[in-house]
């Protein structure tokens, strides 16, 4: 019988933490993979991701706060300056809610250079719904020159970002520009075109995350846009000559695109 100190079992997992929440790393030198500090570079991309949310929601909120009274200035006399949504708070608030999916965007495609351009897009489209809103009128202060100012940021994310991604983008916001402006010309009341311009700048959004995404975007927003009016003639709010904003609805279809790419699949 060897005496002397007996020897310590190997060590077991971590009891104290439940085996739902344990995370489970590969062990050896990931580089063998072909994915060098894969670990680290994720919890980078995650960093960054919260970094650039927390970021967007706070500029745009106190940037929605400060312009609430631009906006209300740009809606016709014949539309409600004054509604509700236009007040500052309520425009702080969907500022808010327009940088925490700018994030979402970023998580789903990874491409952090690309967030400006997302960030500056999603900015002028959500104003530009708040005043189609109250007066049914896109103005093009907002929406062309949001697509301008996102296209150039677009192109300068280039060289560091997944150039077919960012091609793709720029492809699917002049697809939808295009084809949609057939749509009006072929049946001039089926569309605003207030309501093309605005889909030609929520196509850069969803076309960097591909073209399902553009696809779910036209498909909510159509779908969301006839639930509602449907609720309005069913709570006689409306009738079928009452004419109903449909740029929120494309833009309530763009974030429920961008909240679909993060979702993971079954």
């Amino acid at each position: 019988m060897r005496c002397g100190r007996p020897s310590r079992p190997p060590p077991g997992p971590d009891r104290s933490t439940p085996a739902s929440r344990r995370v489970v790393r590969p062990q050896g030198d990931l580089s063998e993979l072909g994915q060098p500090d894969a670990w680290a570079i994720m919890d980078a991309m995650t960093g960054l991701t919260l970094a650039l949310t927390a970021l967007g929601a706070a500029l745009l909120g106190a940037a929605g706060a400060m312009a609430a009274g631009r906006l209300a200035r740009l809606v016709p006399a014949s539309g409600r300056p004054g509604a509700w949504f236009l007040h500052p708070a309520a425009v702080a608030v969907a500022g808010v809610l327009t940088g925490l999916v700018a994030g979402l965007h970023v998580h789903a495609t990874g491409q952090p250079w690309t967030w400006p351009a997302v960030l500056v897009a999603l900015a002028a489209a959500t104003a530009a719904c708040l005043v189609d809103a109250a007066g049914h009128r896109l103005p093009d202060v907002l929406v062309l020159r949001g697509w301008a100012a996102a296209s150039l940021l677009l192109l300068a994310s280039l060289p560091l970002s997944d150039p077919h991604r960012v091609l793709l983008a720029l492809a699917a916001s002049a697809a939808c520009w295009i084809v949609l402006t057939l749509v009006v010309l072929a049946v001039p009341r089926a569309l605003g075109y207030g309501d093309v311009k605005l889909v030609g700048l929520l196509g850069l959004v969803s076309g960097l995350l591909g073209p399902t995404s553009v696809a779910v975007t036209l498909v909510a927003g159509v779908v969301l846009g006839g639930v509602a009016a449907l609720v309005l003639l069913a709570l006689r709010r409306a009738d079928r000559g009452t004419p109903l904003a449909f740029g929120p609805w494309l833009l309530a279809g763009t974030g429920w695109a961008v909240v679909a790419a993060v979702l993971p699949t079954p």
